[in-house]
């Protein structure tokens, strides 16, 4: 019973079940119910003791998690037994039973294939022009322009194709390529609905992701 078990005595009839299901029949016979003692053994009839973690261990194990780009419990373990991270604290049994206790939600997302790809998001010919920009910023390049410009910011029509390059001294002027880039495709009359970029630093330049909301 310790473990999770019900006994079940009735008047003609006994048995030890779990979640439902009966593992072990139990034999009544006048006033004495009879076991095998043989399936009371394979019941491994002993309290296992949970394992308690520590805070930062789990932590630890999480951020190994990450530096190894997500990768699996198992590789995780063969990586801290073989020595590839000094310095590492962790032991391939706190990765187990962190990794078993707490799965990583950034590698379940990843994992879903519940969420629908439609075409007009891959298919070019389903979205409008200026409908997605794609913007990246390249640089610092050598030489330096004439005017000192070491960045170029290089902007895609996901619908033409076309291409629109801005030069500046700074990361910070990015977010002045992208008003006139907007104002440009107005002029044109299209506007831009959704912009698109691989590189987290855009957003840490001047005024990009406040632009972008408004």
């Amino acid at each position: 019973m310790d473990l999770g078990y019900r006994i079940v005595l009735e008047k003609n009839e006994g048995w030890i079940e779990r979640d439902n299901i009966r593992v072990i029949t139990l034999r009544r016979e006048q006033l004495e119910w009879l076991v095998n003692l043989h399936d009371l053994k394979c019941l491994n009839a002993k309290i296992v003791k949970k394992e308690t973690i520590p805070n930062t261990v789990k932590d630890e194990v999480i951020l190994l998690h990450r530096r190894m780009g997500h990768r699996s419990a198992k590789t995780m373990k063969a990586a801290v037994k073989a020595g590839a991270w000094i310095g590492c604290n962790v032991t391939a049994r706190d990765i187990e039973l962190v990794m078993n206790s707490k799965p990583c939600p950034i590698c379940k997302m990843g994992k879903t294939n519940k969420i629908k790809i439609y075409n007009s998001i891959t298919d070019p010919k389903a979205i409008p022009i200026a409908g997605l920009i794609s913007g990246d910023i390249i640089g610092p390049v050598t030489p330096t322009a004439k005017d000192g410009s070491k960045y170029f910011f290089l902007f895609v029509d996901r619908r033409t194709s076309y291409y629109h390059v801005s030069t500046a001294r700074s990361k910070d002027g990015f977010v002045t390529a992208l008003k006139f880039l907007y104002e440009w495709y107005k002029s044109k009359g299209h506007t831009i609905k959704a912009f698109r970029s691989d590189s987290e630093n855009i957003m840490l330049s001047g005024g990009v992701e406040e632009y972008l909301k408004s």
